[in-house]
């Protein structure tokens, strides 16, 4: 049997959509018949509140719980549960989406991954940071997603647009999800810089280090990597990106 995994997250809405519950959503869920586990982000465009006074966030619950439904009835395969997940979303809106499968072997656990969007991820293998893809946007700050308006009617991608990665999570590897709250935020070199200083922290420790990190340098003038795209894109931006936080760190457990 394998080693169990050590599942924490961490959410921090932007303050000033707090009172609402931001809109970011995620689900983590445990299919006990055969140890699966699902871990998924999606994160509502918003633009919507913006533009339209409609928040994405329902949109991007709904998505989430629905995924969680999915899952729980059987399915391992991340594309599928996202494809019938956004089918069954009702919610008028549009969101950012990954999902990771974790299922278990002798030396670990097999991760299916479907990504869309800029809501990412990166393994943590040998104190390296590996697989992170690059973003899925049409234009600068303007990411892949999924949407419906009134009536149901799918508009902006598809989840056959979105990225599928494959690949093995061994005992001392980390797998980290995250909205753009934590990369607009945080250069990889900082976030890495503090999952190493926690040789011996749980995950959920790790997922709101790594929160309170983005969130305060969201709200600083120093450096990140919004600013630095922001400029490579030929906008004037100094410093952090304001925006909801959303992390899940899996770990193998502390026996």
């Amino acid at each position: 049997m394998t080693f169990p995994l050590d599942i924490g997250y961490a959410y921090i809405p932007h303050p000033e959509k707090a009172h609402f519950g931001g809109e970011d959503a995620f689900a983590v869920s445990y299919r006990s018949l055969d140890s699966t586990y699902m871990v998924a982000i999606s994160d509502g465009v918003g633009s919507w509140l913006s533009k339209k006074g409609v928040s994405a966030g329902p949109f991007a619950a709904d998505l989430m719980l629905n995924s969680e439904k999915v899952f729980i009835e059987g399915e391992d395969n991340a594309l599928t549960i996202l494809t019938n997940a956004y089918q069954d979303t009702d919610q008028i809106g549009s969101a950012t989406a990954i999902i990771g499968v974790l299922k278990p072997h002798s030396w670990g656990y097999r991760a299916d991954v479907i990504y869309l969007g800029d809501s990412s991820f990166f393994l943590v293998s040998d104190g390296n940071m590996t697989l992170q893809p690059t973003e899925q946007e049409i234009e600068f700050n303007r990411p892949f997603s999924l949407g419906k308006l009134a009536g149901g009617l799918m508009y902006a991608q598809e989840p056959s647009e979105g990225e599928k990665f494959a690949f093995n999570l061994e005992y001392e590897d980390m797998l980290v999800f995250g909205t753009d709250g934590l990369f607009d935020n945080l250069f990889d070199e900082e976030i890495m810089n503090i999952i190493t200083g926690m040789p011996t922290a749980g995950a959920s420790e790790i997922a709101q280090t790594l929160a309170v990190a983005a969130t305060e340098k969201g709200e600083s003038l120093d450096s990140t990597p919004f600013e630095k795209g922001s400029k490579a894109a030929g906008y004037s931006h100094k410093g952090g990106k304001t925006d909801d936080t959303t992390i899940i760190v899996v770990k193998a457990q502390r026996l």
